[in-house]
């Protein structure tokens, strides 16, 4: 990719074939559409709010990601508000507020409920652009769709949940048997004995742990 820049731009340093104009705007072209692909495998977005202006500006994959279209944001930050989770836009609006004035930068989650009708979970981390003077000029913004990372994380709880749910039955169990249950480390090591062992051979569990199995058998 960087040889086909270096071509264009000396291609349009010397007028073969393209003007100076010609051939930059061949190198944004190309700039433009490696960004798109970029946002569009990391199902990401990007926008940029002007604080003097007041006005937004959204890349296409935005667009994808809220699955609506141009005409349902304008060019207004507030516009983000009518996508927002009601249980999040509280805060969402609290930050929007704290955006416009480019008072800070930001790195948060949450939830969006798309034109569709589809509940996604997003991620956005901003940046105050400032001039010389450090005053606030324009914010970027980064845009990511998380939900199916989201969606791995609840179904890796769930797992979880079940199997501690089953290491509760088995305790339970263990606790309750009249055998002598034992887990031997492959040093001959006790790591785990069960309760029952108290009242067949009178040793109390805590004695017998991390002890020689041989030792007292």
């Amino acid at each position: 990719m960087l040889s086909i820049y270096k071509s264009l731009f000396n291609k349009a340093k010397s007028g073969n074939g393209y003007s100076k104009i010609e051939g930059l705007e061949d190198i944004y072209d190309i700039l433009k559409e490696n960004v798109t692909h970029s946002q569009e495998l990391l199902y990401a977005g990007s926008w940029t709010y002007d604080i003097g202006s007041q006005d937004i500006f959204l890349t296409d994959e935005i667009y994808k990601i809220f699955e609506s279209s141009p005409e349902d944001f304008g060019n207004k930050l507030d516009s983000f508000l009518d996508f927002i989770h009601p249980d999040d836009k509280e805060r969402i609006r609290i930050v929007t507020e704290e955006i416009k004035d480019g008072r800070r930068q930001h790195n948060l989650e949450y939830r969006i409920i798309t034109r569709s009708g589809n509940e996604k979970y997003l991620q956005e981390k901003t940046k105050v652009l400032c001039d010389d003077e450090k005053n606030p000029l324009k914010i970027v913004g980064v845009i990511q769709d998380i939900s199916k990372e989201k969606e791995m994380e609840k179904a890796l709880e769930l797992k979880n949940e079940e199997i501690r749910k089953i290491q509760k039955r088995y305790e339970v169990l263990v606790s309750e048997s009249k055998d002598v249950l034992q887990i031997i480390e492959r040093d001959g090591k006790i790591k785990y004995m069960s309760r029952s062992v108290e009242h067949i051979l009178g040793y109390k569990t805590e004695e017998l742990i991390g002890k020689k199995h041989a030792g007292f058998l």
